[in-house]
């Protein structure tokens, strides 16, 4: 709010329906046109002119990864979240805001519901320290402005690391695949950490039946709603109940299956 060159509230635009037999969602998870209201769930994107969805603003995630820790549904299968918290976040000085990062992250500001706070399974809430550096990602919006005429978002991405992972992706999809299709899928989704966890787990013995039990099943959705991740979802129904209040669940994407 405080980047633009008129910091005034803007009028706030009319109400956004994703479907005629949906909730509104812009009441409930306002974007960019909002932004003067603070503290609340927001949606992305944040673009004025993108269709309204259910996903959620980094900063409302990162928050609640306070409580659930780093570990994704699947992972959590086969390790204790207990030790998994994030303990530093790091953000370059000139978008550093600690009156907004207090306000979003802190148990001094939204999440002080959550102070104390343990649940059954590892749980809890551990909030992590806000700093700031003077060194700049060199292909930084900033950096990259600094020495160009004209910065434009880009649909090609890299994905890598140290276990011989290595991929090109456009749009999301495996570069020269079709999106959408099974094949395109990098070997960071959903689709591939289900098909992962699936072979770890039938490498297991009698310990990992279960969790074979859970992830043999029809659709990724059947995945999160199993019993061995109710802990899981009780902290995060906590969470949005006391701290990220308006959280909407989005339930539209978790319905494919292997």
């Amino acid at each position: 709010m405080a980047a633009q060159e008129d910091a005034s509230p803007w009028e706030v635009p009319p109400v956004a329906v994703l479907d005629p037999s949906e909730e509104p969602v812009a009441a409930s998870l306002p974007g960019r046109g909002y932004f003067s209201q603070l503290g609340v769930v927001r949606r992305k994107p944040a673009r004025g002119d993108a269709p309204p969805t259910l996903s959620k603003s980094c900063s409302d995630k990162l928050a609640l990864k306070q409580c659930t820790s780093l570990l994704s549904s699947v992972t959590s299968l086969f390790v204790s979240p207990e030790n998994i918290y994030l303990e530093t976040l790091i953000l370059p000085e000139s978008q550093y805001s600690a009156v907004a990062c207090d306000r979003s992250f802190s148990a001094g500001g939204r999440m002080k519901g959550m102070i104390g706070k343990r649940w059954p399974g590892g749980y809890s809430f551990m909030p992590f320290k806000v700093e700031s550096t003077a060194k700049e990602f060199r292909f930084s919006n900033r950096e990259v402005a600094a020495r160009s005429d004209r910065v434009a978002a880009s649909n090609l991405a890299a994905a890598w690391s140290l276990q011989d992972l290595d991929e090109g992706l456009i749009g999301g999809a495996l570069q020269g695949r079709k999106q959408f299709h099974p094949k395109g899928a990098s070997l960071v989704s959903r689709r591939k950490m289900w098909e992962n966890a699936r072979e770890i787990a039938g490498l297991g013995d009698v310990e990992t039946r279960a969790i074979c039990d859970q992830l043999n099943v029809e659709t990724y959705r059947e995945i999160k709603d199993g019993r061995l991740l109710v802990a899981r979802k009780k902290v995060k129904e906590a969470v949005y109940k006391e701290a990220l209040k308006g959280w909407t669940r989005n339930t539209s994407d978790d319905s494919f299956s292997l």
